[in-house]
C-alpha cells in the first residue's frame, strides 16, 4: 500500500531562481536513520511533483561523503539533505547544484571552547579571529552560521569536510551564501554557484 505523501513546509516563494527548499518535522532523535528515511520519503514526493512521476520510480544515489544525487539520465537537477534531531531540511535546484546545511543551535552550546578549536582547523584562520572577537552570547550562533555556510559549500561543489586550505577556501568563494529563516533553535545555510565564478 503506498503511503500518503508527507505534508512539507516551503519557504516564501523570494527564494533564489526556482530553488525550492523544504522543512521535514522529524522526531527529536538522534536516530539519522529515521530522518534519513523520511527526508528521502519526502524528497522522493517533492521529485515526482516536479517531475510528473510516481515518487516511487524515484531513485537516488547515495554515497558516504557525497552528495545525493537522482538517477536519472540527462537531468541537472541538484539535490542536498541535511539532517538535525527534530528537523531536516531538502534543497532541490532544478538548474545544477545546491548544498544546504543544518544545525541545532543545543548540540552547539555544550561543546564550549572546542568550537574555536573546530573554527580554527575547518574554518580558517580569519574566521577563527572573527568568532574569538565576538561577544559570548554570540559565539554559538556565530559559529552554527559560519560552520552551516562552510558545509553548505562543500556539498554545492561536492566535497567532503576536510581542514581548512587556502586552496579549498578559494573553491568555497565560487559559492553564494544564503542565512535560512528556521525555527529557534536551528541554524541553516544554503550554497549554490556563483555566476561566473563570483560568490556574493
Amino acid at each position: 500500500m503506498k503511503n500518503p505523501p508527507l505534508k512539507i513546509s516551503y519557504w516564501p516563494d523570494s527564494g533564489p531562481e526556482n530553488l525550492l527548499i523544504a522543512a521535514v518535522n522529524s522526531k527529536n532523535t538522534a536516530n539519522r536513520a529515521a530522518a534519513r528515511q523520511l527526508a528521502r520519503h519526502a524528497l522522493r514526493d517533492l521529485l515526482g511533483e516536479h517531475l510528473a512521476c510516481p515518487a516511487e520510480d524515484i531513485r537516488l544515489i547515495s554515497a558516504p561523503g557525497q552528495p545525493i544525487k537522482l538517477d536519472r539520465m540527462g537531468t541537472s537537477i541538484g539535490l542536498s539533505i541535511s539532517h538535525e534531531p527534530g528537523l531536516s531540511l531538502i534543497a532541490i535546484n532544478p538548474a545544477g547544484a545546491v548544498g544546504i546545511d543544518l544545525i541545532r543551535l543545543a548540540n552547539i552550546a555544550t561543546m564550549g571552547k572546542e568550537i574555536f578549536q573546530l573554527a580554527a582547523d575547518y574554518l580558517g584562520p580569519a574566521s577563527a579571529n572573527k568568532l574569538a572577537a565576538l561577544p559570548l552570547s554570540a559565539q554559538v550562533n556565530g559559529f552554527a552560521e559560519a560552520w552551516t555556510a562552510l558545509e553548505a559549500g562543500l556539498k554545492c561543489l561536492g566535497k567532503s569536510l576536510a581542514e581548512w586550505h587556502p586552496r579549498v577556501q578559494s573553491q568555497l568563494q565560487n559559492c553564494r551564501y544564503f542565512r535560512l529563516q528556521l525555527a529557534t533553535g536551528y541554524v541553516g545555510s544554503l550554497a549554490l554557484p556563483a555566476p561566473q565564478g563570483n560568490a556574493d
